[in-house]
């Protein structure tokens, strides 16, 4: 592999990453708990209401999709829905009390295993792994979302 060209390298490596969080997504939304679109509806509600066209663009799908996805939810009893009381053609969706709670657990969970990553990294290499990351973000939204 040190004979590859760095992008080559890069290339690989960001794979492998992306094969890792496959296996995540698995582990962490089974057809019995959906827990990964749970996290990404809360991470995109910020812990209050959304309104299903707001859900559509956050998650750039159609708006066939972000109802699919809160019917789903919905159905696991992890999000509620109700009308908008000032236009009544407008449906927010929120977190229902088993969602918050299902959250939290979620979190709590995978902050465990960050911290076991955290542990075998150790601090410094952490701190730089997350500078470097951060900066792949920034810099692939500006090249790739333009």
């Amino acid at each position: 592999m040190v004979d590859q060209p760095l992008s080559q390298q890069l290339s690989m490596a960001m794979d492998n990453i992306k094969r890792a969080q496959k296996h995540m997504r698995k582990v962490f939304n089974t057809d019995d708990k959906p827990l990964f679109l749970l996290m990404h509806f809360d991470e995109v509600a910020q812990g209050g209401s959304i309104k299903i066209s707001a859900l559509k663009e956050a998650l750039g799908v159609t708006a066939a999709a972000a109802t699919q996805f809160v019917k789903r939810l919905e159905h696991f009893g992890y999000v509620q829905r109700e009308l908008d009381h000032s236009d009544r053609r407008i449906i927010n969706v929120y977190l229902s009390p088993k969602g918050i709670e299902t959250v939290n657990q979620t979190k709590a969970c995978f902050g465990l295993a960050l911290n076991g990553l955290v542990e075998d990294l150790g601090q410094e290499d952490t701190k730089t792994l997350i500078r470097l990351l951060n900066k792949t973000s920034i810099y692939l939204e500006k090249e790739f979302l333009k």
